[in-house]
């Protein structure tokens, strides 16, 4: 059984997970994981399997393997979008607890955003959320659980700028949002999907633009480069 966010992906970019995370040189559990192969994960790596266990609150009812192969699979996508910005000469590093990609206890799971982009005056703090459903384009807004707003809005300060890289799989579109200059944003104490409390930020004045990985490169240079009003 494979979720949607793994069916998705793999429509994207028209190969198995299972092949590009070997490619990529991702570890055996991983692997594993993306074989939805439970009894050898609780065999082999019991320590990843506990960590999945104690995951609970970030699951927001899916199975442990569920989460395990959405979690893997995101990683996936974001190391494939990293290797595009290096390409295009940005100066890019990984900054999420999960740098190095293995499954951690939920006690360990950190606030940081995913990426940090270095320029010569500034840095580019980005954390990537991804629509695989539809849900931003129908709803026209994006939710962002806990207090994940508030932590990557404090990221900005001085020269620092702290965005939400949005991606909709469903159709194939991205924004770049300075998160700083938001005005609406919704506090919303119980998230019927969540089923915890979550941010709600209103998309209807933000620019989206066709998918490519080149387009989001340009969009961030803009930035790097002082090509935006700020």
């Amino acid at each position: 059984m494979k979720s949607n966010i793994y069916e998705m992906l793999e429509r994207f970019f028209d190969e198995t997970m299972i092949n590009i995370a070997k490619k990529m040189g991702y570890s055996e559990e991983n692997i594993i994981i993306l074989e939805n192969n439970e009894e050898k994960l609780k065999r082999d790596y019991e320590d990843v399997y506990n960590n999945l266990k104690s995951c609970r609150h970030n699951r927001d009812g899916r199975t442990e393997m569920e989460y395990a192969q959405d979690l893997v699979c995101s990683w996936i996508f974001e190391d494939y979008l990293i290797y595009n910005l290096k390409l295009s000469g940005l100066n890019v590093e990984l900054s999420g607890a999960d740098f190095e990609r293995k499954i951690l206890q939920s006690s360990s799971v950190s606030s940081k955003s995913d990426l940090i982009i270095k320029g010569s005056k500034k840095n580019i703090y980005i954390e990537v959320v991804n629509d695989y459903r539809g849900y931003w384009a129908k709803n026209k807004k994006v939710d962002l659980r806990d207090d994940k707003y508030l932590h990557i809005k404090s990221l900005a300060s001085g020269n620092n700028k702290s965005f939400l890289l949005g991606i909709d799989f469903c159709n194939k579109k991205f924004f770049l949002f300075d998160i700083i200059n938001n005005q609406d944003v919704k506090y919303e104490p119980f998230h019927y999907a969540y089923r915890k409390p979550a941010y709600s930020i209103d998309l209807k004045n933000i620019e989206y633009h066709d998918f490519s990985f080149e387009k989001i490169c340009i969009e961030i240079k803009k930035y790097l480069e002082g090509d935006t009003n700020e």
